[in-house]
């Protein structure tokens, strides 16, 4: 996020990182993770950052699994979100098929290599609770959800577990401006997933398509500079300016 972070600054945007707890090398002071769609500890820091600049615009930019995390926030808590505007980079729209269906070999590798390593890290307080041993052998993410989130959630199975983390769940419930950038090659974020009808039947959202581009690979050929952050910016931009025109 730092390309976008630079670049939001540099056009006077106070910037505000949101990790999950365990990660960014946080320290986990209890046993627990957060799960792919439970927005409960962003919503702690989005009421902090209402408290702390009361008469601000708060505006958000979720990417790959951040933006699955930032569908949940604003589907869960619709109009009291307290985001003016917001911006979707490489979502997943169906996280059921995503993480249920084997992935592409080496994209699957790298995942579970990254999870895995923020568990590894946090052995110590998590020992308790999980089967680690279990977790470091999963070959599939059905099997480290199972082993990881269905044990700290209470859920029974994998599919209760996605049942209540799916981004998707209560999408109809987003109230503000919201914009979506997909590409048509994403090996994670699939294009068949991608609801095109359900943009179209609402003119709050919009969808931003590309042919080609990746998961998340989105720079100028010229540059090597990333596109979608600055689509972005230049979004929430507009979106602000016709909402300060508005009030």
């Amino acid at each position: 996020m730092s390309e976008l972070c630079s670049m939001a600054l540099k056009r006077g945007y106070r910037v505000v990182v949101f990790n999950k707890r365990g990660h960014g090398d946080s320290v986990l002071a209890t046993p627990r993770m957060q799960g792919f769609g439970d927005p409960k500890d962003m919503r702690h820091c989005v009421k902090y950052l209402r408290h702390k600049n009361p008469a601000a615009k708060l505006v958000a930019v979720g990417s790959s699994a951040g933006s699955g995390l930032l569908a949940s926030y604003l589907g869960e808590y619709g109009a009291d979100c307290i985001i003016s505007t917001c911006v979707a980079i490489c979502p997943a729209f169906d996280a059921l098929d995503l993480f249920t269906k084997p992935l592409n070999f080496i994209y699957q590798f790298l995942l579970l290599s990254s999870v895995k390593k923020i568990l590894k890290k946090h052995s110590k307080v998590l020992s308790p609770l999980l089967d680690l041993e279990a977790a470091y052998n999963a070959k599939c993410f059905m099997d480290f959800d199972t082993q990881v989130y269905c044990k700290f959630y209470g859920y029974k199975d994998v599919f209760e577990y996605w049942k209540h983390n799916d981004p998707m769940r209560n999408i109809l419930n987003v109230s503000v401006p919201f914009m979506c950038i997909n590409t048509g090659d994403d090996p994670i974020s699939l294009a068949r997933n991608v609801p095109v009808a359900m943009f179209k039947e609402n003119s709050n959202w919009l969808l931003v398509m590309t042919t080609k581009g990746g998961h998340c690979g989105l720079l100028e050929e010229s540059t090597l500079a990333p596109w979608a952050d600055r689509l972005a910016l230049d979004y929430i931009d507009a979106v602000l300016e016709f909402k300060g025109a508005d009030e």
